[in-house]
């Protein structure tokens, strides 16, 4: 009886060392594959820090609103034009931030959805209450669905452009009088 017990207990632990020893061998497979799928989230992440940068160092106000018009994202430039920083911005409703009257907003919206794309001149506002004038080019950016997701935008600052043109006309106007 003895030996029969000392058996079933060599054969127990001999399949519970075969049980442990295959996941184990699993455990391995997929902690393997998380440390693969950690790397490349990194390289993912790294991508998108190195790109961030590039529109960064554009002089161009670079930014991107989700569907509701919040901000998603604000480059350095856009910090330069209107003076908000990204963390003053985030998440908040562009259309309050930058347009003082309501059809200057309606502008591009209604074009984008019917296109996909707008450009055209507009008059916003900056953090200092300061009017600009910006030569905006909106594209719309969709999911992988083809459903809207946002809009990114990139404006040129062209208010001395404009301020130069009315002096210039202005000037012109005196001379033929």
């Amino acid at each position: 009886q003895r030996r029969e017990v000392e058996e079933r207990l060599r054969k127990a632990h001999d399949d519970l060392e075969l049980r442990v020893q295959k996941r184990t061998a699993m455990l391995n497979n997929v902690n393997t594959a998380l440390q693969t799928q950690i790397i490349e989230l990194q390289r993912a992440e790294e991508k998108i820090r190195e790109q961030a940068e590039l529109l960064n160092k554009a002089q161009d106000a670079i930014l991107v609103l989700d569907i509701h018009h919040r901000v998603v994202f604000w480059n350095k430039g856009a910090e330069r034009l209107y003076g908000w920083t990204t963390e003053e911005v985030a998440g908040k409703n562009a259309d309050e931030l930058l347009f003082k009257d309501v059809p200057s907003r309606l502008k591009g919206y209604e074009a984008i959805f019917q296109t996909g794309a707008w450009t055209g001149e507009l008059e916003q506002i900056r953090k200092t209450g300061q009017s600009a004038t910006v030569e905006s080019r909106w594209t719309l950016v969709n999911d992988e669905k083809g459903t809207p997701k946002g809009i990114l935008i990139i404006n040129t600052d062209i208010t001395e452009k404009k301020n130069y043109e009315l002096r210039l006309l202005r000037s012109q106007r005196m001379e033929s009088i």
